[in-house]
């Protein structure tokens, strides 16, 4: 997948060290509504001293508004009990700032 190792790279930039990375096993996405789990692929990381699931969206799946974002968001913290990061590819600038300011 391009987005994985785009992120990979991005992250050893910021943090000076690989991240390691690993796939979420299919069950401990289970609990996800069908719809958030055919749009992101999930993995699990420690960035900075903290642990986050990484919501990937894929390559193919169309943007989202600022509102879908942050729902989808909370709906994969409440459903999994962790922080995540929703890795968002091509996403335009004006939706990335309405997505910060929420």
């Amino acid at each position: 997948m391009k987005a994985i190792d785009c992120l990979i790279r991005y992250l050893e930039d910021i943090s000076g060290e690989p991240p390691a990375i690993r796939e979420l096993a299919a069950g401990d996405a289970a609990h996800l509504p069908l719809f958030i789990t055919t749009a992101y692929r999930f993995f699990a990381t420690n960035l900075f001293g903290r642990r986050f699931v990484l919501a990937v969206q894929g390559e193919d799946q169309e943007a989202a508004t600022p509102v879908e974002y942050a729902t989808h968001a909370n709906l994969i913290r409440k459903a999994l009990n962790i922080d995540v990061a929703m890795v968002l590819l091509g996403l335009p600038a004006y939706v990335r700032n309405r997505l910060v300011r929420q």
